[in-house]
């Protein structure tokens, strides 16, 4: 039976996964029985270098993210993301998450934006970058038609009349919602009208934009200036080893695609039970790219590119940098233009301090000593005494702030007592526990925590 594929990206027919890479259909290593399918002429090419090798190609990839190591690893990972969306959306549902790359007047954003995320076409060159000027209904159009890669929009940037900047930040903002929510705001009748992207989206742009709901859905990564124009212009003039690298990390990901998904689900799993932000879309957004970021890993250590403390060096330093990264933007979440004095009382009663404790406690963040004659204030956090979680002051604060909340240990402490979960001395909210050398914690009840 023959079916036809008219679209991009990943596709299942008979219990076969392959992608449709759209002058060729990409198939799982070893499959002997290939289903027939026929290709629909799509403009879409993906050029490669057959002379170059896997290895060459992933090497080059990590040179090209050494220009700029930080901003770079988060794209790549935002690109090859969007590559798997179908295994993320079979398991879960499809990635929403947005990178927004920002940064100083020739920083080079544009330049390198589209030269890392183009997967087609590349032998014609790197094609121009739709500009966030356009309408809101061009920008959407260009959306619908791609499928499992990534759409750049170029430049938001500072203009004098407000009327520009008013619109380009519109455009920026509506294109957010409708890839963060997956629904079009195509006009009534229009042919993507409700539908959902099936791509992921990036903006640049040389300032922040968005505060509160509008901030959750995105998640800016700052490019520092790209001084070794010479490496740069040495990937420029060979633009198949980009598409190279794709070509061979989605035969890969093909080959892999049900393993894959086992994966995930089991990520998933973890994931959910832990706290990394208060909300919910930033979460999500941590957990679609640190993912996908450890598939390239993984993908690197299968193929031994890489050796197995190289693979746990690049997955550590890229988990730091993508929390804090989400830990700034939800500090931007909660930065409105409220006085300090109403958006601390707004997150007070935004955050339920209680429920994140919790978390904090069951996946073991807090240090505690076995009992209090071992208690050390430079190495514990606490102790569990007298059926209570004992917490230092400074440490119990010090950790809801490492989820991105600016409070005080009173917000803490004033919600825990109205909860009933606080347990007071005689006369003051800590109690003293003997052995500790006279130190007073902040002890919470344990059948609070459960």
């Amino acid at each position: 039976m023959s079916s036809c594929s008219n679209q991009l990206g990943t596709h299942v027919i008979d219990g076969v996964p392959f992608f449709c890479a759209g002058d060729q259909v990409i198939w799982p290593s070893g499959v002997e029985n290939q289903p027939n399918v026929e290709l629909v002429p799509m403009p879409f090419k993906l050029a490669i270098d057959s002379n170059m090798t896997e290895r060459e190609a992933v090497v080059g990839m990590f040179e090209l993210m050494s220009l700029s190591p930080d901003a770079l690893r988060v794209v790549l990972a935002h690109s090859l993301l969007y590559i798997m969306r179908s295994a993320y959306e079979a398991v879960w549902k499809a990635p929403r998450c947005i990178v927004f790359l920002y940064g100083t007047t020739g920083a080079k954003k544009t330049t390198i934006s589209a030269f890392l995320t183009q997967i087609y076409n590349r032998d014609t060159g790197i094609a121009n970058l739709q500009r966030l000027n356009a309408s809101i209904a061009a920008a959407e159009e260009l959306l619908y038609e791609k499928r499992d890669c990534l759409v750049v929009l170029d430049d938001l940037f500072p203009t004098k009349l407000k009327k520009n900047k008013d619109k380009q930040e519109e455009t920026l903002l509506e294109i957010t919602r409708i890839v963060a929510d997956g629904i079009s705001r195509g006009r009534k009748g229009s042919p993507i009208s409700g539908k959902p992207p099936m791509c992921g989206v990036m903006f640049t742009g040389e300032y922040i934009v968005g505060t509160g709901s509008d901030a959750a859905r995105l998640l800016p990564v700052e490019l520092l200036p790209i001084t070794d124009e010479k490496k740069l212009k040495s990937f420029q003039d060979q633009p198949l080893h980009v598409s190279t690298f794709y070509y061979f990390f989605i035969k890969w990901f093909i080959t892999n695609y049900f393993e894959i998904q086992k994966l995930l689900k089991q990520w998933l799993d973890a994931y959910q039970g832990v706290c990394l932000t208060e909300h919910r879309r930033l979460q999500e957004t941590h957990f679609y790219l640190n993912t996908a970021y450890v598939l390239f890993i993984q993908y690197c250590s299968e193929k031994q590119l890489i050796s197995e403390q190289e693979a746990q060096a690049l997955y550590s330093s890229f988990v730091r940098l993508l929390t804090a990264l989400v830990q700034e933007q939800q500090i931007r979440v909660w930065n409105t233009n409220q006085s300090t004095k109403n958006n601390e009382s707004c997150k007070s009663n935004q955050f339920n301090y209680l429920w994140e404790i919790c978390k904090l406690n069951k996946s073991g963040a807090f240090c505690l000593a076995n009992n209090q004659n071992e208690f050390n204030d430079a190495l514990h956090d606490g102790l569990i005494h007298d059926d209570c979680l004992c917490l230092r002051g400074e440490k119990l604060e010090s950790k809801i702030r490492d989820l991105g909340v600016r409070t005080s240990l009173n917000n803490i402490l004033d919600e825990l007592e109205a909860q009933d979960a606080l347990k007071r001395g005689t006369e003051k909210r800590s109690v003293q526990i003997s052995g500790t050398g006279g130190k007073r914690f902040y002890a919470i009840k344990l059948g609070k925590l459960r």
